[in-house]
């Protein structure tokens, strides 16, 4: 019991007391008149008065005192989960609500029982007066929550209202606008601030705002595991504004298993405090254990605390686990007896445990463990009745559901729309072991999958978030779990269309993982090995996307026809080549796809495969091919109103800017602004790409204020959407016009934004601009790097593709800063600048404009007559002789 609760009780009881005292003096009074006038009716008087004192008091004691812990029904919270998510689907309200797949388990103790360090370190991190990102880590069970919850609690914060939890899902996202909205408590827009990441930098400079607290527990699931970052760019983005300390003392708290990696693979923030909760020490691991006992949930008898800790590894979740090991009404074994089986296991301890616990259940109480198992999510009474009908009797099932809920092995909690009671076995042992023995899951799966498929009325394009999908995803692992491949893949694909505009389809990745190679039709099996191919693709898992494409051509030769979705996967292919900078085989595959669509008359097919060989001509500066090409996915994109026709405008008003000519570029413009407004789905990523090309043709313009004012806006809507090209290049050119106007600060500022999310040998203009950056502001240790880094990687290009003219003009421009920092040969820049040249003798006039920028900012320290030898080599005016 805390203190709060005693001081409540305390004054509860003492006031009655009170009172009684204060009627002494009336009494008194009441004595004297009786005395002189006789008894009777004061004889009542007197009575009644302690009574109405004395019983209340009674009343209150009995109330309060045998409060906790009095209900021990199957609708007693005595296990509680998280505050469940609920589903906006009328028929799911009352069925259904969802949870995470493993809940923290309720902790005997009130106070955290850990190494002090871990707590000082936390409370002082909160204790500071500007903002701060607190990262704690640790593996799962070890106390992370509870460490939070107790030191929030003792400074105060709690209670204080200083404190905005955000509990999270297996498949939860959390945006910035999320975090704004827990920041302010409201949706409150800043005037003249269009985008979340801006507002927030606003709110946290504001030093008189009140201080608060954001914990976001299990942030895990923020982390996409196959790259270990977080899945969110923008929200990556805010925990780097945060971490800069702004005068606001805002602090973020988030809790993880591990650390997760910035994108670019770059350390976090040095501000950023990481603290990492370690298993209990034996000392503090008996203090546990002793509080479990003096609960009553279990007595460890002749078992030392001491051999506990080394059998349990000081972990408070594996404590917990054998105390409901131990708790149960089957269990025939000792606290000593099951300590010694674990002893003789030591890396499978909750495996160990989990399977006893098993073994522990009645039939009754087996069935209902597997019943919850097969759904996976926090299920009502009601639908695990229906799942068990005709194999457990309600009685029995109820009665069975108390035993766990008293024991831990299930955790309930409360509906919040509804209030009704959901029921859900935490332990992700406990599953694994369910479904490997005989009795258990195996025969409920198909079942459970079949009953939540059935509550999946409205349409999955009504969903807002991603947690509105959690009972689509528990179906769909009811189905995968079970091996009923067609409707998984059903599933799968009714699905992809809504996490597409969510922006969340990596989501489907396990789940088509499983299915490759199930289905009986190959034109299905071909359509989802390309999708993960897909999806392997843009997590950059580039071996995994080539697997499952060779799987996809594998597919198709199944069939005496040739397939439809075959040229997809050649696009597919052609994409996965051009982002290794294999730009000869992504030639081949566009050329590849372009001949089965025309065979088949595929019009989206033809569209996509022109325009991949249009960016090839580009690529190798075959500019009058390019727009040709370009003009034709174009026109029929134009014809099958497809939302690529605005991309396709946007390229086209590129190239010829690149050109210098005079009309076409705004006329393109125009079209790609039309465009945009027919597309109304579309709207909001066609707007951010929109918004980046008209930046870089104000650039193009020398319209810097303007370019600067519509590449924020590109970057702040494509962070919202994810779309990582077209932040790279906005921030690409804003880091452009900054070095053009000499604003070196906010040009390393956005490079380095840009920095995070290029990767090797690609968008080489960044490294070039980084390391102009860097020199330009005196840094010349990280300038000289960056000139290696990009001399490097230009030169790898170069050798893989002679035609790759540009990776030969940044070799040119990186041994320039070479020689500008250590005296290189010019002659070497030259010859670089003339392989360019043999390449493409007469490059696009606005390219060659910037090179010539380019190499301006290394001024001063090269001489003028050297820089007009490179300019001249780069130009491939070879009037000019190297000194």
């Amino acid at each position: 019991m805390s203190g709060r609760q005693w001081w409540t009780r305390a004054a509860v009881l003492g006031v009655p007391a009170l009172v009684a005292l204060l009627l002494t003096w009336p009494l008194a009074l009441w004595d004297t008149l009786e005395k002189r006038y006789g008894g009777g009716a004061w004889d009542w008087v007197e009575r009644g008065s302690w009574f109405a004192t004395i019983i209340p008091a009674l009343v209150l004691f009995l109330v309060w005192f045998r409060r906790p812990g009095a209900d021990r029904s199957p609708e007693s919270p005595a296990s509680t989960i998280p505050q469940l998510a609920l589903v906006p689907v009328a028929d799911l309200k009352a069925l259904i609500s969802t949870g995470p797949a493993e809940a923290e388990p309720a902790r005997s103790g009130e106070r955290v029982v850990n190494q002090h360090t871990e707590s000082n370190r936390l409370e002082r991190a909160l204790a500071g007066d500007r903002s701060a990102v607190i990262m704690v880590h640790g593996e799962p069970g070890v106390g992370k929550t509870v460490l939070v919850r107790d030191v929030l609690r003792r400074t105060g914060r709690d209670e204080a209202g200083a404190v905005r939890r955000i509990e999270l899902t297996p498949r939860s996202d959390l945006s910035v606008n999320r975090l704004l909205e827990a920041l302010e408590g409201r949706h409150v827009p800043i005037r003249g601030l269009h985008d979340p990441l801006s507002r927030l930098t606003a709110v946290l400079e504001d030093p008189r705002a009140e201080p608060l607290v954001i914990w976001v527990d299990n942030a895990q699931w923020l982390v996409d595991h196959a790259q270990q970052h977080l899945r969110n760019m923008s929200f990556e983005e805010a925990l780097s504004i945060v971490a800069e300390r702004r005068p606001r003392p805002v602090k973020i708290v988030l809790a993880f298993v591990t650390v997760p990696e910035r994108r670019s693979r770059q350390p976090w923030p040095r501000a950023l405090v990481r603290i990492a909760v370690n298993h209990l020490d034996p000392q503090h691991f008996r203090e546990y254990l002793s509080r479990l006992e003096s609960t009553g949930r279990v007595r460890a008898g002749d078992v030392e605390h001491l051999d506990l800790h080394a059998v349990l590894h000081g972990v408070p979740r594996l404590a917990e686990l054998f105390c409901s090991a131990l708790s149960l009404p089957g269990n025939q074994l000792t606290a000593k007896a099951l300590a010694r089986r674990l002893a003789q296991r030591p890396d499978h301890v909750e495996a160990v445990l989990a399977q006893h616990i098993i073994q522990s259940l009645d039939a009754t109480e087996r069935r209902v463990v597997a019943g919850l198992v097969s759904f996976g999510i926090p299920v009502s009474r009601t639908l695990l009745a229906t799942l068990l009908d005709g194999t457990a009797p309600p009685d029995a099932v109820g009665a069975a559901l108390t035993s766990l809920v008293d024991a831990r092995v299930v955790a309930v909690g409360p509906d919040r729309l509804s209030g009704e009671r959901r029921y859900l076995v935490p332990n992700a042992e406990i599953h694994k072991a369910m479904d490997s023995v005989p009795d258990g899951t195996t025969a409920l799966l198909e079942p459970a999958a079949e009953i939540l498929t059935g509550l999946l009325h409205e349409s999955t394009q009504q969903a807002r978030r991603v947690e509105d999908l959690e009972p689509h995803f528990a179906a769909l692992d009811a189905w995968t779990r079970a091996e009923v491949w067609d409707a998984a893949f059903e599933l799968i694909e009714q699905l992809d269309p809504a996490l597409a505009r969510l922006r969340c389809t990596e989501l489907l990745t396990p789940y088509r993982a499983k299915v490759a190679g199930q289905l009986a039709d190959a034109d299905e099996e071909m359509r989802n090995a390309n999708d993960l191919g897909w999806l392997y693709l843009t997590q950059g898992r580039k071996a995994e996307a080539s697997e499952a494409f060779d799987r996809a051509r594998a597919e198709a030769s199944r069939t005496d026809r040739q397939l439809e979705g075959l040229s997809s996967v050649y696009l597919n292919l052609a994409d996965l080549h051009w982002q290794d900078s294999e730009f000869v085989r992504s030639h081949e595959h566009f050329a590849t796809a372009l001949g089965i669509a025309e065979e088949l008359e595929l019009p989206r097919g033809r569209m996509a495969a022109k325009a991949g060989l249009a960016d090839c001509c580009r690529h190798w500066g075959d500019h009058a091919g390019a727009i040709r090409l370009g003009r034709e996915a174009l026109s029929i994109a134009l014809d099958e109103k497809d939302p690529q026709a605005v991309r396709y405008a946007i390229r086209l008003a590129r190239w010829h800017s690149e050109l210098k000519s005079p009309r076409e570029p705004a006329a393109l413009m125009a079209e790609a602004v039309e465009l945009t407004r027919r597309f109304e789905e579309h709207r909001p990523l066609l707007r951010a790409q929109l918004l980046d090309a008209q930046a870089d043709l104000a650039a193009d313009r020398g319209d810097y204020e303007q370019a600067e004012r519509l590449a924020r806006q590109a970057v702040s809507k494509a962070l919202e959407l994810y779309d990582a090209a077209t932040v790279l290049q906005a921030r690409t050119t804003l880091g452009w016009v900054f070095l053009a106007v000499g604003r070196l600060d906010d040009a390393a500022g956005f490079l380095d934004g840009a920095m995070r999310l290029r990767r090797d040998g690609q968008a080489l203009v960044v490294l070039g601009l980084n390391a102009l950056t860097a020199f330009r502001l005196g840094r010349r240790d990280v300038a000289r790097d960056s000139f290696t880094a990009l001399r490097r990687q230009s030169a790898e290009r170069r050798r893989d593709d002679p035609r790759d003219y540009s990776a030969a003009e940044f070799e040119g421009l990186a041994l320039a800063g070479e020689r500008a920092l250590r005296g290189v040969p010019l002659d070497a820049a030259v010859e670089a600048f003339g392989l360019a040249r043999k390449a493409v003798p007469a490059p696009a006039p606005r390219l060659v404009e910037r090179l010539h920028g380019m190499l301006g900012l290394l001024a001063p320290d090269i001489s003028a007559a050297d820089l007009e030898v490179l300019r001249a080599a780069a130009a491939g005016n070879n009037d000019h002789a190297p000194r």
